[in-house]
C-alpha cells in the first residue's frame, strides 16, 4: 500500500552523551515532504540536564522542519540530514515556538548535538552559525506568533490523507 510520501527514515538517537546525562528518549521518526521539508511522525522527547535542570522539551508528531539549515558549500561534509537532525529539529521547535529565550534555545541546541556525540568541533560551528545568523528566524518567528500565524508548522499526521496537501501539483501540457 503506497502512502504517497517520499522516504520515512527512523534515526536511532536513544541515550545521550556520558557525561551531559542530557538524552533524546525515543528515535526520531520522519517523512521527507522534498527538498528540505520533513515531518516528525512520532513525538521527540530531550531532557536536557543544562538548562533548567530536569527540564524536558517536546516537539509534537506533525511538527514540520527543515531539517539542518546547512550551507549549500558545506553540505558535501555536513549533509542536511545527519546525526544533527534530531537536535536542528528541536531547534526549529524552540525558535518557532519560543517556549525559552533564544540563548537559551541555541545553548540546548549545542547541549544536544553533544548528546548525539556529535564532534565538538562540529557541534561550535553549527552552535555559533545560529547564534550569529538565528536573529532573522526568531523576530521572523516572533511576528508569526503575535499575528498568531500557525500554518503549516504542525500538521494532523494521523488523518489518512495528511501527506496530500505536500504533493506536488501536475504540470499541464500546453
Amino acid at each position: 500500500m503506497s502512502t504517497g510520501y517520499s522516504r520515512s527514515s527512523i534515526v536511532p538517537i536513544i541515550g545521550g552523551h556520558a557525561s551531559s546525562g542530557s538524552l533524546f528518549t525515543r528515535p526520531l521518526v520522519t517523512c521527507d515532504l522534498g527538498p528540505r521539508k520533513l515531518v516528525l511522525m512520532q513525538p521527540l522527547e530531550y531532557r536536557s540536564s543544562g538548562i533548567g535542570i530536569g527540564e524536558s522539551f517536546f516537539v509534537p508528531a506533525g511538527f514540520v522542519s527543515d531539517g539542518a539549515s546547512v550551507p549549500f558549500p558545506l553540505r558535501t561534509f555536513y549533509p542536511t540530514h545527519g546525526k544533527w537532525l534530531a537536535p536542528s529539529v528541536l531547534h526549529d521547535y524552540l525558535y518557532r515556538f519560543q517556549p525559552i529565550s533564544r540563548p537559551d534555545a541555541d545553548n540546548i541546541f549545542y547541549e544536544a548535538m553533544m548528546a548525539v556525540k556529535m564532534r565538538r568541533t562540529a557541534a561550535w560551528c553549527f552552535y555559533h552559525a545560529v547564534d550569529r545568523f538565528g536573529g532573522f528566524a526568531w523576530r521572523s518567528n516572533k511576528r508569526k506568533m503575535i499575528n498568531d500565524d500557525d500554518a503549516g508548522w504542525v500538521i494532523d499526521v494521523n488523518k489518512p490523507d495528511w501527506w496530500k496537501k505536500f504533493q506536488s501539483k501536475p504540470i499541464l501540457a500546453a
